[in-house]
């Protein structure tokens, strides 16, 4: 299955378009978390407690990638640790990672797997590019 990119319309419709690109994805974010990307990602979806301990939520829906690059790159300056990105199903899935180093983001597309750095993401264009696979 490949990333799912398209342009969500208010009919429903689907459609492809590099201006207004959306995409699926689904966000595995710490509880404490929440209203940081809550108050910074406009996106079509719910929210999910995804544990009976509640230290856990996920974000499932749509957003215009570049609302979601933005807030992830916000998101990952605040926690410890990196972030994964894989993007090899039909929705995008992010989730944390103590396991790498901080600054560390994780790419995994159909292709391989690319290491980036933060600093190297000068802003959310940077990430929404290497998500597309533009680069």
């Amino acid at each position: 299955m490949s990333l799912a990119l398209c342009n969500v319309l208010d009919s429903g419709s689907v459609l492809a378009d590099q201006d207004n690109l959306t995409v699926r994805f689904r966000w595995r974010v710490p509880k404490p978390f929440k209203n940081t990307v809550s108050s910074n990602l406009q996106f079509s979806g719910h929210l999910v407690d995804e544990n009976s301990r509640g230290w856990v939520v996920v974000f499932v829906g749509a957003a215009l990638l570049t609302h979601l690059a933005e807030s992830i790159l916000r998101l990952h300056d605040e926690l410890e640790g990196g972030t994964v990105i894989d993007t090899t199903g039909d929705e995008i899935f992010i989730e944390r990672d103590r396991d790498l180093p901080m600054g560390t983001v994780l790419i995994v597309s159909e292709d391989g797997t690319r290491f980036v750095e933060r600093k190297d993401l000068t802003n959310p264009a940077d990430l929404a590019e290497l998500i597309k696979g533009v680069k």
